[in-house]
């Protein structure tokens, strides 16, 4: 069983564009970086998309040798 971390990471950042968006009135969406494994990249999608519904995730991934 999983300690909740994604959950908790995905509100953190919810709660704060929330409150950005109080804060300046007219302000644009403002991106934030998540840097995770590739091996959970389809796990964050799914979360973002069940507990914050009008945020749309763009992956990026690099890979290094």
């Amino acid at each position: 069983m999983g300690t909740g971390k994604t959950l908790q990471s995905i509100s953190l950042l919810a709660f704060i564009h929330e409150k950005i968006h109080e804060a300046e009135k007219n302000s644009t969406d403002r991106p934030s970086i998540v840097i995770l494994p590739k091996a959970v990249l389809y796990n964050w999608a799914l979360e973002l998309e069940r507990f914050v519904s009008p945020v749309s995730p763009q992956p990026y991934i690099i890979i290094s040798s």
